[in-house]
C-alpha cells in the first residue's frame, strides 16, 4: 500500500468518525427536544364568582374545572376579591365535597397539588359584600 493511500484512508475515516459523532450528537439533540416537548405543562386558568342574594337566591357561577386522568395540576396563582375562597371535588355520586378553604391572603393555595378529577373553586363572601371573583392558575403535568 502507498503512502497517498494510507493518508486518504486516515482522513476517510476521520471524516467518516466526525460524521458519525456529529449525526449522533444530533440524534441525541433531537431525543431530548422531544421528550421536553412530552413533558410541557398544559396551563388552565379558572375563574369562580359568588354573588349574594336574599335567601336562596345567591349564585355561585364557574369556577368548575377537570384534571385529566393521568395527570396532576399544581396551583401556580391564586388571587380572590372576597374573604379567600374554597376548593371542592366531586364524589363518586358527582356531589361536590369541600376539599380545601383558604382565607386571606390567598396566595397561601400556591404550590397545593390536586390529583385527576372534578373541581369547583368559589370566593367567600366578605360581611357586606355584594359578590367576589377567584381566580386560579393550575399547571398540568
Amino acid at each position: 500500500m502507498s503512502k497517498i493511500e494510507v493518508t486518504q484512508s486516515h482522513y476517510s475515516d476521520r471524516i467518516l468518525n466526525r460524521l458519525k459523532r456529529a449525526l449522533g450528537l444530533s440524534a441525541i439533540t433531537a431525543l431530548v427536544l422531544v421528550s421536553s416537548t412530552a413533558v410541557a405543562s398544559d396551563t388552565m386558568r379558572v375563574t369562580g364568582q359568588q354573588v349574594r342574594g336574599i335567601g336562596s337566591r345567591g349564585q355561585l357561577n364557574g369556577g368548575k374545572f377537570e384534571i385529566p386522568h393521568g395527570k396532576t395540576g399544581t396551583i401556580s396563582q391564586a388571587s380572590s376579591t372576597g374573604n379567600g375562597f374554597w376548593i371542592s371535588k366531586t364524589d363518586s355520586q358527582g356531589v361536590y365535597q369541600l376539599l380545601e378553604q383558604f382565607r386571606p391572603p390567598s396566595s397561601q393555595a400556591e404550590g397545593l397539588t390536586l390529583s385527576s378529577g372534578k373541581y369547583r373553586a368559589l370566593p367567600n363572601l366578605q360581611r357586606n359584600q355584594r359578590s367576589a371573583r377567584v381566580e386560579l392558575t393550575i399547571e398540568l403535568k
